[in-house]
Formats: structure tokens, sequence, C-alpha cells
């Protein structure tokens, strides 16, 4: 959980960089888009590979 939560967090400041830029800047929708794609991985990765090794078997 660490690891994912350390790269999720890296990943989100390199996609928060254009926003640093320029105020109209085209590139703040890749920014959107890369956060959303992001979160959308994360949770992925979440429950394929993590909470399948907590989960308590029958």
């Amino acid at each position: 959980m660490g690891k994912l939560w350390c790269t999720f967090g890296a990943i989100l400041a390199v996609l928060g960089l254009p926003l640093l830029k320029e105020q109209n800047s085209p590139y703040i929708l890749l920014s959107i888009l890369g956060v959303m794609a992001e979160s959308i991985v994360a949770m992925a990765v979440y429950v394929t590979v993590i909470e399948k090794k907590y989960r308590k078997k029958p």
C-alpha cells in the first residue's frame, strides 16, 4: 500500500507541473485527464493486487 501511495503522489506531482507554467495552457487538459487515468489505475491495482493478498479465504 505504501509503494502504491508513493507512486501515486509522484505521478500526481508530475501531472500538476503544467498548472504552474501558464494560466491558459492546453496542457492543463493533459493534467486533468492524466489524474483521472491515474486514479482509475490506482484503484484497479489496489483491487486486483493488494486486496487479493489480504482477503481471507473461506
